[in-house]
């Protein structure tokens, strides 16, 4: 919205370079809500900085925007991940994935391999969420959510994302449906691990794109680790 406001003949098309510079602890979630501020500025007619801070005005968040006058061409689908085998755990366990009932959109884990993984991931319309929306931030979160999963096995232990090098968004709103989510796994090291997610509806559209998804290693996870 904020993005709307600055240019509102524009549409946002895609972010990069998030990067959580410093964790928010939310002390009053469930109470009366926690103050922060959005900031951005135009840096030129299609390009704009995003910035979170907290009301000691400490930057936790930051991000670049690109708008345009039309939607990216989408991409393609990638291909399945190769030996996929069945998801046998709690996907909410509530340490790996502790999201409460309103951010628990995945609705099931097809499979999963050292290759990725794929699931059936719902929006913000299934959680119904209030009020109106440009992008689908629920479904984004989702993807968070997937790669958090798949970096238990690879690294051993429960992790968090760090940053994200470009999502794209080749459809405009929330979605209505779940839609089918591939993670395609790119590297990973002794505590951090690179991955993309991919967002396909159920026509075969790429409605969204996550490149370059950084999940790191908790470090108590890491000490115990070590």
């Amino acid at each position: 919205k904020i993005a709307h406001a600055l240019r509102p003949d524009l549409t946002l098309v895609s972010c990069r370079n998030i990067q959580v510079l410093s964790g928010i602890r939310l002390k009053n979630f469930d109470a009366s809500g926690d103050t922060l501020t959005l900031r951005a500025r135009l840096v030129d007619a299609t390009e704009i900085e995003f910035e979170i801070l907290s009301a000691t005005s400490t930057r936790h968040y930051s991000a670049k925007g690109t708008l345009a006058s039309v939607l990216p061409k989408q991409h393609e689908a990638p291909p399945t991940p190769l030996d996929l085998a069945p998801w046998a755990k709690d996907i909410y366990d509530g340490q790996v994935l502790f999201h409460g009932a309103d951010f628990q959109v995945i609705h099931e884990i097809a499979g999963i391999s050292d290759a990725g993984l794929v699931a059936e991931v719902g929006g913000l319309q299934s959680r119904a969420w209030q009020g109106s929306w440009r992008v689908d931030p629920a479904l984004l979160d989702g993807g968070l959510q997937l790669a958090l999963l798949w970096t238990l096995p690879q690294l051993g232990g429960p992790g968090l994302p760090t940053s994200i090098e470009k999502v794209e968004f080749m459809a405009a709103g929330p979605i209505a449906k779940s839609v089918r989510c591939i993670l395609q796994g790119r590297t990973t090291s002794k505590d951090r691990s690179l991955s993309d997610v991919t967002c396909i509806a159920p026509d075969g559209a790429v409605i969204a794109h996550m490149r370059g998804i950084e999940v790191h290693l908790l470090p108590e996870h890491s000490r115990h680790l070590a």
